[in-house]
């Protein structure tokens, strides 16, 4: 029974191991999505926008691209200067929200 629960303990282990790296890997890839719209400002590179109203997308448009579709896509408006910081793009996506 000893030789068990070492293999349960060890098995256990791994599984933390492993599921402390796919929540860093989830981390890394949405800083890189992040940046990635932060680099193509636009409606022309908008998947919610390219679809158009009522279409489904497939795969489902990330809470980040919600996010930059509704911030105006990274583009400056009047006075306001385009965002380089996600911060920035989050502040403009709330402002959207309380309208």
């Amino acid at each position: 029974m000893n030789e068990w629960d070492e293999e349960l303990r060890m098995l256990a282990s791994r599984v933390d191991a492993l599921e402390k790296y796919a929540e860093e890997l989830k981390q890394h890839l949405e800083a890189l999505e992040k940046r990635s719209l932060l680099r193509l400002r636009g409606k022309l590179y908008c998947r919610i926008c390219a679809a158009g109203p009522g279409a489904t997308l497939e795969p489902p448009p990330s809470k980040v691209e919600e996010e930059f579709h509704l911030a105006g896509h990274g583009e400056p408006v009047g006075e306001r200067p385009a965002p380089y910081r996600w911060s920035e793009v989050e502040g403009l996506a709330a402002e959207k929200h309380r309208k």
